[in-house]
């Protein structure tokens, strides 16, 4: 029996998702390049540094968060199959 592939060509972006939040990851809290309080939403702060609407979303505190929100997206996938 020839195995069949079972990801589709539009899963690359969850992917890409995967990637990001794990390498935001790995640079705020292994490897300690970035610092995390650059990237935290700071209402008073967003007319002089927009990009901390959407950057803030890429941070997570801890691990055991990171490993759920990337859990969630692997369900979506499963269930955007069926």
């Amino acid at each position: 029996m020839p195995f069949k592939n079972s990801i589709s060509k539009y899963d690359w972006q969850f992917f890409v998702t995967k990637f990001c939040l794990t390498s935001v990851f790995s640079f705020t809290d292994l490897v300690g390049v970035i610092d995390k309080e650059y990237f935290y939403f700071v209402p008073r702060l967003i007319i002089d540094q927009p990009y901390r609407i959407s950057s803030s979303f890429l941070t997570h505190p801890d691990l055991n968060l990171l490993l759920s929100n990337l859990g969630g997206i692997i369900l979506t996938i499963e269930e955007t199959k069926n």
